[in-house]
C-alpha cells in the first residue's frame, strides 16, 4: 500500500500502459492512495496519477457500487478538510475531491448506481462546500490548477441533471452560483470560471422547472451588493478619485467578476443546442442587467 503512495515510477507505468490494472493489483487496494494523492502539491501526481487514473478506472468497471459509495464517502470527507482557508494547499483535496465527485456524479447519468437518498446527500454536501469554499485561486505556478470553485461548480452542474431533484433543490443550486459570481473581495476570476458556473446554471435552466419569478430574483441577487446596485452611477462615484482606494478595489472585482459571467451566461444561452424554456424571457434581463455595466 505505502508504493500507492509514494512512488511515481509505479504510476507512470500504469499511464504508460493506457491506464490499465497491473495483475495481480486490485483497484480497491490501490485507491486509497489515488485519493490521498488528489491533495499533492506536485500536479503530476494530483492530475495526471490520480485524477485521470481515477477517472479511468471508473469508466472500465473497475469498481463496484460498493466500492465507489465508500469512495464517494471519503470524497465528500475531503470537502471540509481546511474549508474556509485561503491561500492554503488545503483547498487542493478539497477541489480535486470536489472534480472527482463530479466525474462519478456524471457517470451515474449513463451507469446508474447513486439511490435517491445518495444523490441528496451529494447535494447537501456540495451545496456546504461550495458556500463555505473561500480560497478563489485559479492557478499557481508550481502548483499548477487550484480550481475550488470550478470544480466545485462541476459537481452542482451534474447534479442537477438528476430528475431526483426538484424545483426547490434546484434553486438552492442556483442560489448558491450567485454567491460566487462576484464575492466582495477584490480577487479577479481567471481562467474561465464564469465558464464553469454558467453550465451549472444552464444545465439547470434545461430542467425546465424554474420560474421566471424566481430566476428574476436571482439576477436582482447577482446584480447588487450590500443594498448598492452595480450600475452606472455606482461605478462612476467608485472610480472618483477622492475615493478610498480599497472600495475602489473590492468593487471593481465585483463589477469585473459580475460582468463576465452575465456576459458568458447571455452567450452561452443564445448558442445553447438544448434551449431552456425560459430563454426568451430571461434574455431581455440579461440585456438589461449588462447595459449599466458594460461599457465599463
Amino acid at each position: 500500500m505505502g508504493r500507492a503512495f509514494i512512488d511515481n515510477t509505479f504510476w507512470q507505468a500504469i499511464v504508460d500502459n493506457d491506464y490499465l490494472l497491473p495483475s495481480p493489483q486490485t483497484a480497491a487496494a490501490l485507491t486509497p492512495g489515488l485519493l490521498s494523492n488528489l491533495g499533492s502539491t506536485d500536479p503530476d501526481v494530483r492530475e495526471q496519477f490520480s485524477t485521470t487514473v481515477l477517472e479511468k478506472w471508473l469508466y472500465r468497471g473497475y469498481y463496484t457500487p460498493a466500492e465507489l459509495s465508500d469512495i464517494i464517502r471519503q470524497l465528500a470527507a475531503n470537502l471540509t478538510v481546511g474549508l474556509g482557508e485561503q491561500g492554503t494547499h488545503t483547498v487542493l483535496l478539497r477541489s480535486f475531491s470536489a472534480l472527482t465527485l463530479a466525474e462519478i456524479v456524471y457517470y451515474d447519468c449513463e451507469h446508474p448506481f447513486l439511490t435517491a437518498s445518495q444523490l441528496q446527500q451529494l447535494l447537501e454536501d456540495g451545496l456546504a462546500y461550495f458556500l463555505a469554499e473561500q480560497d478563489l485561486r485559479g492557478y499557481e505556478a508550481g502548483i499548477g490548477w487550484l480550481h475550488a470553485v470550478a470544480h466545485g461548480s462541476d459537481l452542482l452542474a451534474v447534479l442537477a441533471l438528476h430528475e431526483v431533484l426538484q424545483v426547490a433543490d434546484l434553486e438552492r443550486i442556483m442560489e448558491a452560483i450567485a454567491t460566487k459570481v462576484a464575492p466582495p473581495t477584490p480577487h479577479v476570476y481567471l481562467y474561465n470560471k464564469d465558464q464553469r458556473m454558467v453550465r451549472a446554471v444552464l444545465w439547470t435552466l434545461q430542467r425546465n422547472i424554474l420560474t421566471m419569478d424566481f430566476l428574476g430574483n436571482w439576477l436582482d441577487q447577482i446584480t447588487h451588493y450590500d443594498d448598492h446596485t452595480i450600475g452606472v452611477e455606482t461605478f462612476l462615484a467608485l472610480l472618483d478619485g477622492g475615493k478610498s482606494a480599497t472600495v475602489n478595489e473590492t468593487y471593481m472585482g465585483i463589477l469585473h467578476n459580475t460582468k463576465q459571467f452575465l456576459r458568458s451566461l447571455y452567450f452561452h444561452l443564445v448558442n445553447a443546442e438544448q434551449q431552456p424554456n425560459v430563454t426568451a424571457e430571461l434574455l431581455p434581463k440579461l440585456q438589461a442587467a449588462l447595459e449599466p455595466i458594460n461599457t465599463f
